[in-house]
């Protein structure tokens, strides 16, 4: 026959109960941070990739304009009628 517990049996193994529960949410918060930081990670490199392509991009398109701008003012015609008229 099963010996009856104890008042203070009873507390120690709800206690311990407690403190299981404790480790187990402990655990399961430092995963989920593990998690988090490594997607913030790779979303910080992905950010940082994509402004160094875009960074990219706008110089060669400043690049295009002072070229297509060069251009055009070297195929400019005299307006008739100006100082400039042969």
């Amino acid at each position: 026959m099963p010996r009856p517990r104890s008042a203070g049996s009873e507390q120690s193994d709800i206690d311990a109960d407690g403190i299981a529960e404790q480790e187990q949410e402990l655990l399961k918060l430092k995963q989920q941070y593990r998690l988090l930081e490594n997607d913030r990670k790779v979303y910080a490199q992905e950010t940082q990739d994509m402004i160094k392509k875009q960074k990219y991009v706008k110089a060669t398109l400043v690049k295009v304009k002072d070229t297509l701008s060069l251009q055009r003012q070297s195929l400019t015609l005299p307006v008739p009628g100006s100082a400039n008229e042969v």
